[in-house]
């Protein structure tokens, strides 16, 4: 018998409770050649998000593929005041690599990552741990 991992979160209507985390998407428009305009600001912008956000915070993140024409990052209780702060500052915000962004608030109502802790570095969380 297969056991899932995934969870259905009580928050189907849309409208968090006091108890669960709340999900913001930032989303990035490119412009046409970024792959090769991106190279000079790549290690800056990384660095950026490692400075602004914890591992926990920043779940996922990374450009669309074929086309690379734009990215998404995924937070968990990152106030949208702090992703803005983020852009304000991020190299390829500043350098016109980004022609579009927004931010989005993301009810999440399944996912691993709603009963596990996970962000960057990996997982964790009670399904995680072994037993003794």
């Amino acid at each position: 018998m297969l056991k899932s991992t995934m969870r259905v979160s009580g928050n189907v209507a849309g409208v968090p409770s006091a108890t669960q985390d709340s999900f913001r998407v930032l989303r990035y428009s490119y412009v046409a050649d970024v792959l090769e305009k991106r190279q000079p600001h790549r290690s800056g912008h990384l660095q950026l998000l490692k400075t602004f956000f914890q591992p926990d915070e920043l779940l996922l993140g990374g450009a669309f593929a074929n086309p690379p024409d734009g990215a998404m990052l995924v937070f968990r209780n990152v106030s949208k005041e702090r992703i803005e702060r983020f852009v304000s500052q991020d190299p390829y915000v500043r350098n016109d690599l980004v022609t579009h962004w927004d931010i989005r608030d993301w009810s999440c109502v399944v996912g691993s990552v709603l009963d596990v802790g996970v962000g960057v570095g990996g997982p964790g969380g009670k399904e995680n741990e072994k037993k003794k």
